[in-house]
């Protein structure tokens, strides 16, 4: 079965994981350079998505990153005001991620096949 990485860079897309959110706020110091899109789980383990964003946010040179929430909840359940700039509910389709991820990143607005952001 292809994961988000796999799908994400099969798609030309250099991509991290992080397992929890203390894991992806240390990569993200240790980088050099800041992604141009985060896609979290809204059930990450660690901390709160809302916690996580408001640390990411913080950070001027992280405030710009494009977040892009990814949850088997309800639109309704899905706590308000979160800084994200979309919601992908699961299941979702793996042209949807791409599409998603492309128009995030500033793009406009269908991907070209292999296009990194």
């Amino acid at each position: 079965m292809m994961t988000v990485c796999d799908a994400l860079e099969e798609a030309g897309y250099e991509c991290w994981h992080a397992r929890h959110a203390d894991d992806a706020l240390a990569r993200l110091v240790r980088e050099t350079r800041s992604p141009n899109v985060m896609l979290l789980d809204l059930k990450m383990p660690g901390m709160s998505v809302a916690r996580f964003l408001s640390q990411v946010k913080r950070r001027e040179d992280w405030a710009k990153i494009a977040v892009v929430l990814m949850t088997a909840l309800e639109e309704g359940e899905i706590p308000d005001g979160l800084p994200v700039d979309a919601v992908l509910l699961k299941p979702f389709d793996l042209d949807v991620l791409l599409a998603t991820v492309w128009q995030v990143a500033g793009h406009n607005p269908e991907p070209p096949r292999n296009a990194a952001a």
